[in-house]
Parts: C-alpha cells; sequence; structure tokens
C-alpha cells in the first residue's frame, strides 16, 4: 500500500489464493489528515475487494 501513487511502499499484506472471504490487516504509518491510499496486487489471478 502506499500513500502516493509513485511512492514509497508503506505496507506489504500477503494475500493466498481462496473460495472464501478473507479478511487481511497489517500496520502502516502514513502523515495524520485525508490521504489517498494505493493498493497494487501482484500475481497470478485476480482479487476482489469487498471493502478497505
Amino acid at each position: 500500500m502506499q500513500d502516493e501513487k509513485d511512492g514509497e511502499i508503506r505496507a506489504v499484506i500477503p494475500v493466498r489464493p481462496s473460495a472464501d472471504w478473507q479478511e487481511k490487516s497489517g500496520e502502516f504509518h502514513i502523515e495524520t489528515g485525508v490521504r489517498a491510499l494505493y493498493f497494487t496486487y501482484r500475481g497470478s489471478g485476480s482479487i476482489d475487494w469487498q471493502w478497505v
């Protein structure tokens, strides 16, 4: 996860394939205030988001 499009990686949250919804979380530290969050998925297949 990043808080700038081409910025420093703030967190990495590993995921594994599953047929069911799973909750994933991780710690990160960003500046206080309203910030955009950018997520990148690297792997085979696809990922579905229910909510962030």
